[in-house]
């Protein structure tokens, strides 16, 4: 789908500069006074349009920054955000009764291996006995 899209020209480029000038105030104009050719440039190598610089300022506007965006960071402003396209929810496949057991034989291997790690040390004595009934609290979560 190809957009409709009316080109920067010098006019517009000058009504930006004003437009920054009087959301940033000095700021804007101390850092980039002398850049509006370059920015314009940048603009039409990118292939933006009046309307994407008008995103860029509303994107700006709604920042709440103090300090005014680099040209990096404006040409991403300038590109409206597209909304992602909707992918309908599809449930997990259900695993094999077969697929299941190895899951579970897994499980019981990795469960054994923490028992045995846990009883070689002397102190974490209940901890192993917490695992073994399934009862780990909040201050059995980390064994050491």
């Amino acid at each position: 789908m190809e957009r409709k899209c009316s080109p920067i020209n010098e006019r517009i480029m000058e009504a930006l500069w004003s437009r920054l000038g009087h959301i940033y105030g000095n700021k804007f104009s101390d850092e980039f006074g002398n850049s509006i050719e370059f920015w314009f440039r940048a603009f039409q190598e990118k292939g933006l349009c009046a309307e994407d610089i008008k995103h860029g300022l509303d994107a700006c506007l709604d920042s709440g920054d103090q300090f005014p965006p680099t040209l990096p960071k404006f040409l991403r402003m300038c590109k409206p955000m597209r909304a992602a396209a909707h992918v309908p929810f599809e449930p997990a496949p259900r695993l094999s009764l077969e697929h299941r057991k190895q899951n579970q034989a897994r499980l019981s291997h990795y469960i054994g291996e923490l028992k045995r790690a846990i009883s070689q040390n002397p102190q974490n004595g209940s901890k192993a006995e917490s695992l073994e009934a399934g009862q780990v609290g909040a201050d059995q979560e980390r064994v050491a």
